[in-house]
């Protein structure tokens, strides 16, 4: 087994608080989020995509498991950010339904990531685990209700903006 430390990761940090200063816009403005949502969540998606592929490296310091999910989440996290920024003509379901399968994919992610964690912080494990599971089940809801989560659509992205963000900034340290 590695021996691993925690350094600090000030990119993570940096990133997990634009998430949440995003949320908080988000919650406060919900009629005129609604058209900017799109854009901001497709450049939040390219720069969590790009944040995705740079942990590679720490991965596969950690464990000699293959880094290859990780990889192909942060790819697919850029793919849906540039389909956002240029897709411009989606309907409010199928951008629902876009939504969760995201929340579904990056929630199933970090769980699997997770286990990375267990042995050097196991609040921080549980802390994932279960915001995890939260995301699995709310994208699972998203799916099967699109109408549901169109009608909430500002709500919804405002509160994974804020959980995703304190999750970076949580992990940071």
């Amino acid at each position: 087994m590695n021996s691993y430390t925690k350094k600090f990761n000030l990119f993570e940090l940096i990133v997990g608080i634009i998430f949440v200063l995003s949320s908080i816009t988000i919650l406060r403005n919900p009629i005129s989020s609604y058209q900017a949502i799109i854009v901001l969540a497709g450049i939040l998606a390219i720069i969590g995509g790009i944040f995705e592929l740079s942990l590679k490296n720490l991965i596969a310091n950690i464990d000699n498991t293959s880094t290859g999910m990780v990889v192909f989440n942060g790819i697919a996290d850029i793919i849906i950010g540039i389909i956002l920024l240029f897709s411009r003509n989606f309907g409010p379901v199928f951008v629902a339904i876009l939504f969760a399968i995201w929340f579904i994919y990056d929630s199933a992610t970090d769980l699997w990531a997770s286990k990375f964690f267990k042995q050097q912080n196991k609040g921080y494990y549980w802390f994932s685990v279960t915001i995890s599971v939260i995301g699995l089940i709310l994208g699972i809801i998203l799916l099967i209700t699109p109408i549901f989560s169109a009608l909430s659509l500002v709500f919804l992205v405002g509160l994974y903006f804020l959980v995703y963000g304190i999750i970076l900034i949580v992990r940071a340290f």
